[in-house]
């Protein structure tokens, strides 16, 4: 996050060309619009963050595995520390595990991409934005759940609980003999 905040400081010290001409490397399709001549021009102000967003995607993407990484490693303890398993499944019931939090972190994404698309013909074509043109603006969508538990987990969990349930009966028949 450190770096891109700084990408997107530092842009307003760059040319303007320089910044929309790193915007249209993934972004052609808006390369033919007028060039920015004013010192401050709402498309060239979107495309800077646009910039800087894309300047830390490897950076995002490596955070992301290694917290993936994390939670599996996290998963496969819990086969044997069954409280750990026991964490594990309830999370993911719950739906306030990793799995969640990035599916939710991708619902905004890519609703911030839905919605950088209505508004870059407006910016960059220069297109005038009416009273009508809010009711087409795009609407954030909740993204399914899915609480399908982990049914290694559950088979593990049963199994130990079983365990601990047969040598509890027998410790209560030897005390009780």
């Amino acid at each position: 996050m450190l770096a891109q905040r700084q990408n997107v400081h530092g842009a307003g010290e760059l040319p303007r060309a320089a910044t929309m001409a790193k915007f249209f490397v993934h972004h052609p399709e808006w390369k033919s619009t007028k060039p920015v001549t004013k010192n401050f021009e709402w498309k060239w102000y979107f495309a800077f963050h646009q910039v800087g967003d894309e300047s830390v995607a490897s950076q995002s993407a490596a955070y992301r595995a290694g917290l993936n990484q994390r939670q599996d490693f996290t998963r496969k303890l819990g086969y044997i520390l069954p409280a750990v398993g026991a964490q594990v499944l309830l999370h993911r019931l719950a739906e306030s595990d990793l799995t969640a939090q990035l599916a939710y972190e991708d619902s905004i994404a890519n609703f911030h991409t839905r919605l950088r698309k209505f508004f870059y013909p407006y910016l960059f074509d220069e297109q005038s934005f009416y009273s009508a043109d809010f009711g087409k603006l795009p609407a954030y969508l909740v993204a399914p759940t899915n609480r399908r538990a982990a049914p290694d987990l559950l088979v593990i969990l049963a199994i130990v609980g079983a365990l601990v349930a047969a040598l509890g009966l027998i410790r209560v028949r030897r005390v009780s003999c």
